[in-house]
């Protein structure tokens, strides 16, 4: 269960770094770190049944530094759940950059554990 929590966590990170503009090419890479820490509560009714919340907070660094997503902050809520083999799970992210720009971010992950995402700048 924890290993699901971890997944579910990094592309949740890959979420939360969703582009700041809506200009910005729709394919490509780029390189960021993203350093976290936060809480989380469980239920564990058993191996099949399950479902638990978390909080997180952290920030990342580009490489090469200045680059996108360099020096942002981001805070995550979500909840993720198992019954039998049927997963599912969701968040919402904002980051800030460091000119006070805030990006709001909603993660599903679905039945088939394929994850996505939408994001708003506000």
């Amino acid at each position: 269960m924890k290993r699901t929590l971890y997944l579910v966590t990094a592309a949740l990170l890959a979420v939360a770094a969703t582009a700041q503009a809506a200009d910005l090419p729709k394919e490509g890479s780029y390189d960021f770190t993203a350093c976290w820490s936060g809480t989380s509560s469980m239920v564990a009714f058993s191996k099949t049944h399950w479902g638990l919340s978390y909080e997180m907070t952290g920030a990342t660094r580009s490489n090469p530094p200045g680059g996108m997503f360099d020096k942002q902050s981001f805070r995550c809520v979500g909840t993720n759940a198992r019954f039998d083999k049927q997963p599912h799970g969701n968040a919402i992210c904002e980051a800030v950059d460091r000119d006070g720009h805030k990006r709001l971010t909603y993660f599903e992950t679905g039945a088939d554990d394929r994850q996505t995402g939408t994001y708003k700048l506000k």
